[in-house]
């Protein structure tokens, strides 16, 4: 299955035009999470501002299949949101 990761952050969406190929749905969710911890760690050390409102929206072909925020990554609780 060919997944497609958009990275939504500073009021732009960077779309994914190659994509990559995973087993499912389960796979692109982590694929996700990864994606976004590594984009807001490099912020971090490179000691820029977090669009803390990002996310990175999965895509199965055209099809929305999810999104996972920034927040949600890192574990920030829902509370603190």
């Amino acid at each position: 299955m060919r997944f497609f990761f958009h990275v939504k952050t500073d009021g732009r969406t960077a779309h994914d035009v190659e994509g990559q190929d995973l087993p499912g749905p389960e796979a692109a969710f982590s694929e996700a999470v990864y994606s976004a911890r590594e984009l807001v760690a490099r912020r971090l050390l490179a000691s820029q501002a977090v669009d803390w409102a990002g996310a990175i929206e999965i895509f199965y072909g055209d099809q929305p299949a999810g999104s996972v925020g920034f927040m949600e990554a890192v574990g920030i609780p829902a509370s603190k949101r």
